[in-house]
């Protein structure tokens, strides 16, 4: 299997990079943070001289901007370290010329023409040694075998859209605590529910797990409707039903997923029997809140208790920072853009932003460029914090999605402000909602204010 690593950011490549050659001369090297390397990546420091090792992630760019930028800045960084050996990574197929090109450039620091690793060379490496493939998750799990596995199986419906939504996911994903803790959940429970606030990672997360139990000889299904499913289920058949957000997107009321409850817990009762099937099952943290209060079967089936809520005490600063990074590094932004948060270091501001969110960072790394055209290159961190402080843009659609009742809540206790008491809030929301009702002709109901707030 070969790869082009075009799934890894430039980080996720040195990792790789430095994991393989530590294996393939059997020295420690060390590994430096991202940022300004002064020509290295990484290094072995020994009483007879100094290794350096540099990686150029330029799959994307192609053979000569590589040269061009070894031959015009990174040869004057390698001099002034002047190590006695100067290895050379890059994710760029490489030729013998292209290879005897570089070392003209660099001279006696390169030993050998062994010592510059293309493509081709760091895919023979990964041959040689599989555990660091496995370790290296995205590798493996954005492998063709892996997406075929999604793209032929007749069982999984949409699997096509599921599958570009997966590819997507992957490249922006940072493995952390949470897939592991949640994996823990799964394999003890047989199945586990991913909570969490609109916009925190919870699909994202769900979809790395899918993809860890794909490898692992698992047929997927995506869940649709229970009913469904069960024609699927085979006892004998290894099985991992994917259900993404099982009980509706907003609320169980005006705007209930149409699936009945009593069918969801069957069918979950039916795979914790199982010895051979798994569920991954996702929602919103408000929505089960809401399930437990007024839906007897879920509240009465103690399957609520097999989740994991997935917050923003889940990521520290160095996990927020590579999900920006990765945002960042596949995105189609202008490189004036990016030039803008990093340069200004502006990025520490976006990272200990107190609503610093997934969901804004992905919005923004897609679509700033369209949504916010002309905007020049000093005014982008800015807006990039004002959506933060005000995501407003990103809850157009899910505030038209709750019930009218509820809309009229949020208008009236952001009239009020939020010291107001639940007394005079429900004195003034009935006074509101019952003109409202009268004037566009709806159903007025004494419940109104309960499911309102609930």
């Amino acid at each position: 299997m070969g790869y082009d690593f075009s799934q890894l950011s430039s980080v996720d490549f040195e990792e790789l990079v430095c994991d393989l050659l530590q294996e393939e001369y059997g020295k420690r090297l060390e590994l430096f943070k991202p940022g300004k390397d002064g020509g290295i990546d990484c290094r072995n420091v020994t009483q007879e001289g100094t290794i350096v090792v540099q990686c150029k992630h330029y799959v994307r760019s192609g053979f000569q901007k590589l040269f061009d930028k070894l031959k015009k800045e990174e040869f004057d960084k390698v001099s002034k370290i002047n190590p006695y050996r100067y290895v050379l990574a890059t994710s760029v197929p490489l030729s013998p010329y292209n290879k005897k090109k570089i070392s003209d450039v660099f001279g006696c620091y390169i030993i050998t023409e062994g010592d510059i690793f293309g493509q081709d060379d760091l895919n023979a490496l990964l041959r040689q040694h599989h555990d660091i493939e496995k370790r290296h998750f995205k590798l493996w799990l954005s492998s063709s075998a892996v997406l075929d596995s999604l793209l032929h199986n007749g069982v999984l419906k949409q699997s096509h859209q599921l599958v570009d939504r997966i590819h997507e996911d992957m490249r922006l994903f940072v493995k952390n605590d949470s897939f592991l803790s949640a994996i823990e959940i799964l394999n003890k429970n047989r199945f586990v529910i991913i909570s969490g606030e609109p916009g925190i990672g919870k699909t994202t997360l769900a979809d790395m797990i899918l993809l860890h139990y794909i490898d692992r000889g698992y047929r997927p299904i995506e869940v649709r409707d229970p009913r469904d499913a069960y024609d699927l289920y085979h006892p004998e058949t290894r099985t991992i039903f994917y259900f993404d957000d099982f009980l509706g997107l907003t609320r169980l009321g005006d705007h209930a997923a149409k699936t009945d409850t009593s069918d969801i817990v069957k069918l979950i009762d039916l795979v914790t029997r199982s010895h051979n099937c798994r569920m991954i099952l996702t929602s919103r943290e408000f929505v089960l809140s809401q399930a437990l209060q007024i839906d007897e079967r879920i509240a009465n089936s103690g399957f609520l208790r097999k989740k994991y809520q997935l917050t923003l005490a889940n990521y520290t600063r160095l996990i927020k920072a590579k999900i920006l990074f990765n945002h960042l590094w596949f995105s189609n932004l202008e490189s004036t853009y990016i030039e803008s948060i990093i340069d200004s270091r502006g990025y520490r501001r976006i990272i200990n932003h107190p609503h610093y969110s997934p969901r804004v960072i992905q919005w923004m790394t897609k679509n700033s460029q369209y949504k916010y055209q002309p905007i020049n290159r000093s005014s982008f961190l800015e807006q990039f914090l004002a959506i933060l402080d005000n995501p407003k843009e990103l809850w157009k659609h899910p505030f038209k999605q709750i019930s009218q009742a509820a809309r009229n809540m949020l208008l009236v206790f952001f009239s009020l402000g939020i010291g107001t008491d639940a007394a005079r809030l429900q004195e003034c929301f009935v006074a509101y909602h019952d003109v409202y009702c009268k004037q566009y002709g709806s159903q007025f109901s004494p419940q109104d204010y309960r499911d309102a707030t609930e």
